[in-house]
């Protein structure tokens, strides 16, 4: 499973047996992380380019930002940051509109992720609207923080049923479009059928 996700090196592990190493990992303990992503090795390319991103700067000007925005959301409370919100908090300042409780709505329901795994998608996901200086949680910020739950086991049991039946997939085009090689990136991939679903009104 060393392998699997890296460009350059072939898995030969099946996805029975790449489902079966990640769930060796509890899914209560899985349930108190807020984010769980995969990171590929960094290429010697990357590292020696002379090109340029966003700079720590801008990155630190953004988070301030977001800090001071959750400072002003919780003053007078106990604690002054998302991840310590309580169930009550979370309904009062992670409000969604159609799009995005439909979004989640059927994340929730084809990826079985778990009650404190919800409370985790909506405390994230008004983390990245708070970066992004939206009042509203909008359908791309659930979108973002379901995508940050990589490790979730149901979706790679969705993979292992799935994985023979891409071609006959209706969604499968709008899939390629955006990855060449979905079956690495396949929780994007899941929430991007979601969305599809959602914003083209498909059963």
């Amino acid at each position: 499973w060393g392998y699997h996700g890296d460009p350059r090196r072939e898995c030969h592990c099946t996805p029975y047996q790449i489902q079966n190493y990640i769930s060796k990992i509890s899914g209560p303990l899985l349930d108190r992380i807020d984010i769980h992503v995969e990171v590929q090795n960094v290429q010697y390319k990357d590292l020696t380019s002379e090109a340029t991103g966003v700079s720590s700067e801008e990155i630190r000007e953004e988070v301030t930002k977001a800090r001071e925005i959750q400072l002003k959301r919780f003053q007078g409370l106990k604690y002054s940051t998302n991840s310590r919100m309580s169930a009550k908090t979370i309904k009062k300042h992670c409000a969604l509109d159609s799009q995005a409780e439909e979004l989640l709505h059927q994340a929730m329901t084809e990826l079985n992720i778990s009650a404190r795994g919800y409370n985790k998608i909506l405390k994230v996901g008004r983390t990245i609207a708070d970066l992004d200086q939206s009042e509203n949680v909008r359908i791309e910020h659930i979108s973002e923080a379901v995508q940050y739950r990589n490790l979730d086991r149901d979706l790679w049991k969705w993979f292992c049923l799935n994985i023979a039946e891409q071609q006959d997939n209706p969604y499968s085009v709008f899939w390629q479009d955006h990855f060449a090689d979905y079956q690495l990136h396949l929780p994007i991939i899941t929430l991007l059928e979601i969305q599809y679903k959602v914003c083209h009104g498909t059963p």
